[in-house]
């Protein structure tokens, strides 16, 4: 193509000149050199070439692995408290939907608790946010090793946490929470603390999320006006 590649030299014993067909096949002989040449050279540029891609193709997967584990991350962040580590009021919403549907289209019992800490504020104020944030901790570990594998307990804001009890009558819940309110006045934390507990069925007709939680919160205020300490259903 017009550009030089190397150098062909031939040598002979004596001197002499050069026959056609002689000439003409080193011409052919240099030709082929030349397409030896230049398909090596084309070889080691595409080889160069490959490898170039597959490490921008290996950069690119493990930036892909990268990014799909911190959206994992993030998405884990959006649900769960980063105090307690237990589920948060959104992932608990979504929890409460799914559970729902399952029930009402299987028939099987769905009940619903929220627990709320006696008194609360003035651990606060007596012994400090610090303690308060242990006392939290300690309630959430206990909660999350009681429902872990058989329903489901999220921090629902503040002093305040919820429980999901698939498969439970109101009143199968309530001895369920009774041992969580009994398991609460035991918990290592050198506090005495105590738990109210509202309780409450889904109903078959009609029922909404809105309408089970209400009962229950309803139902934990009655454990309050009751004199606290104590396991009330809705």
């Amino acid at each position: 193509e017009g550009y030089a590649v190397g150098t062909l030299c031939v040598f002979g014993s004596e001197p002499q000149r050069l026959e056609e067909f002689q000439v003409f096949a080193l011409h052919a002989l240099s030709r082929q050199v030349a397409q030896l040449l230049e398909l090596r050279r084309i070889s080691k540029a595409l080889n160069l070439q490959l490898q170039d891609r597959q490490w921008y193709e290996q950069q690119l997967h493990d930036y892909q692995d990268k990014l799909e584990i911190q959206n994992a991350d993030l998405a884990e962040q959006t649900r769960t408290d980063p105090l307690t580590d237990l589920p948060n009021r959104r992932a608990f919403a979504a929890a409460l939907e799914a559970a729902m549907e399952k029930s009402l289209a299987s028939g099987q019992k769905l009940s619903v608790a929220v627990l709320d800490i006696d008194h609360f504020k003035m651990i606060n104020d007596l012994h400090g946010h610090a303690e308060g944030d242990q006392v939290l901790v300690a309630l959430a570990s206990m909660l999350k090793a009681q429902f872990s594998g058989r329903g489901m307990a999220a921090r629902y804001g503040g002093e305040e946490f919820v429980m999901l009890l698939p498969d439970s009558t109101a009143e199968e819940a309530r001895l369920q929470c009774e041992f969580v309110r009994q398991a609460v006045s035991v918990l290592p934390i050198g506090l005495p603390i105590s738990v109210s507990i509202g309780v409450a069925e889904l109903r078959r007709h009609g029922d909404t999320t809105e309408d089970l939680f209400k009962r229950a919160d309803e139902a934990l205020y009655a454990a309050k006006r009751g004199g606290r300490d104590r396991v009330e259903i809705g």
